[in-house]
């Protein structure tokens, strides 16, 4: 009986051991739910992007609505102006647009170049997506 009684002592795991694996259970746990943080912020930042280049397709599709001969596509840099505004998480987000109507290497064809600009509140910095198309008098492409 005295025998059984020391193996049954010798069967448990140690301090040091119970420690240790307790150490590596919330690493791995922390590792693991950053990851997850970092997705998040990930896909705020793409959503965010994604908005922008909304936008400036969108602010394209009106400005080709007009006609070659519009003064809106005539050759000129035209001011900037808040386009498009959004609120996510109580935090509005104000879009600026601007273009450029430029010549091309074909007398009947212009460029129009626009460019959406927003400030991200998140990394805290200014971001920019640029869109370009020609416009002809006789067909666009």
């Amino acid at each position: 009986m005295g025998i059984d009684r020391l193996s049954d002592m010798r069967a448990g795991f140690t301090l040091a051991e119970v420690v240790i694996a307790a150490g590596l259970m919330v690493l791995t746990i922390t590792m693991f739910l950053s990851s997850f943080v970092q997705a998040q912020k990930s896909a705020k930042l793409v959503d965010e992007r994604l908005k922008g280049v909304h936008f400036a397709r969108l602010n394209m599709e009106s400005l080709l609505t007009n006609t070659y001969t519009s003064t809106a596509l005539s050759i000129a840099n035209r001011p900037n102006w808040v386009t498009n505004t959004s609120l996510d998480e109580g935090v509005t987000s104000k879009y600026i647009c601007g273009y450029a109507v430029t010549t091309s290497a074909y007398p009947t064809a212009r460029i129009i170049i626009l460019s959406n600009t927003w400030f991200s509140t998140r990394p805290a910095r200014t971001s920019s997506v640029t869109v370009a198309t020609a416009i002809s008098s006789g067909f666009q492409y």
